[in-house]
């Protein structure tokens, strides 16, 4: 008599009795069955993620009858589903999906229950506003950081890092702790230009910039990008200037003897029948221009031309 007064489910299976007694031998062969509550056989430990990962908590049970696995949470939120596996997946994790994950595997004796532990680190996500200064006497500028601390933020030109020791920049306390601001204090032409926040913590780095322009106001239909030599200006712009004859050159980049509001209707940026503050970079240039059709405009070739004229957006905050 073979007796096991603590079966478990990794009992079960086929146990072969055998007899012999020199001369000959014979065997009796039994299937076993175990029934008993699920037990967790594997899960997912402890989970690291970054925000915007993708994750899958795995569990796994035994039992017999079959468990049913289900996980809970106390997220409710399109984003966090099971499958048909009883996998759980995390879309596009955030830091608030951070937390205790319980796996549950249930049948009719009984249930089993284990938790898994997800954190979520967040790198930086920066976000520059105004996106557009006209240059006036004074600029400000703030730059929205949010992610895990601690957060380093710097502050460039045109590429190269600020000068924060000149006094000609300051940084202001705020009373957002996601706002970083610079003040320019008695700007000049030289304040025109890109400027750039990128922030830096121990998961990873983000930027985002934005642009000082030489605003030279309101211009005609047939007014040149020439008309400003700055490296960033802006202009507005009348509507209806789609039938006036004034050439366009290239084709995403621009001669500087482009009309500058034919050109942002032919670029998609302004409509014809709209008005707006045109933006733009002017760039040193050596390669040609190449003419195309867009949005009602003709435009021509070019062999060349000083400047190249990149069309930015329009400044909606200086209609």
């Amino acid at each position: 008599t073979l007796t096991n007064p603590a079966a478990h489910v990794a009992d079960r299976g086929t146990y072969i009795c055998e007899a012999s007694n020199g001369v000959e031998t014979t065997d009796v062969r039994e299937h076993v069955q175990v029934y008993s509550k699920p037990y967790i056989t594997s899960i997912s430990g402890t989970t690291k993620a970054k925000a915007g990962d993708d994750i899958v908590l795995r569990c796994e049970s035994d039992s017999l009858p079959p468990p049913t696995i289900h996980w809970s949470h106390d997220r409710n939120d399109s984003h966090v589903y099971e499958d048909a596996q009883g996998y759980l997946h995390i879309i596009d994790i955030r830091k608030v999906d951070a937390g205790a994950y319980t796996c549950t595997a249930v049948n009719p004796l009984g249930q089993a229950q284990q938790v898994v532990q997800v954190h979520v680190d967040a790198p930086p996500v920066v976000l520059m506003q105004p996106e557009f200064t006209p240059l006036t006497g004074t600029i400000l500028f703030d730059c929205l950081v949010n992610g895990d601390n601690p957060m380093t933020v710097t502050w460039s030109k045109d590429g190269q890092p600020l000068d924060m020791a000149s006094g000609h920049y300051i940084t202001l306390p705020s009373s957002d702790p996601v706002a970083h601001r610079l003040l320019i204090p008695g700007a000049t032409d030289a304040d025109i230009g890109d400027y750039t926040c990128t922030a830096f913590n121990g998961v990873g780095s983000a930027k985002d910039e934005t642009f000082v322009y030489k605003d030279i106001e309101n211009v005609t239909c047939a007014d040149t990008f020439n008309k400003c030599t700055a490296t960033v200006c802006g202009a507005h712009c009348p509507a209806n200037c789609l039938s006036t004859s004034t050439p366009v050159y290239g084709n995403g980049g621009y001669a500087e003897m482009s009309a500058i509001c034919r050109t942002a209707i032919h670029d998609g940026i302004l409509g014809d029948g709209e008005t707006g503050t045109v933006v733009w970079r002017n760039i040193p240039n050596s390669t040609p221009f190449f003419a195309s059709v867009q949005n009602g405009v003709t435009s021509m070739g070019a062999a060349n031309a000083q400047l190249k004229v990149d069309l930015l957006e329009i400044d909606n905050d200086n209609p």
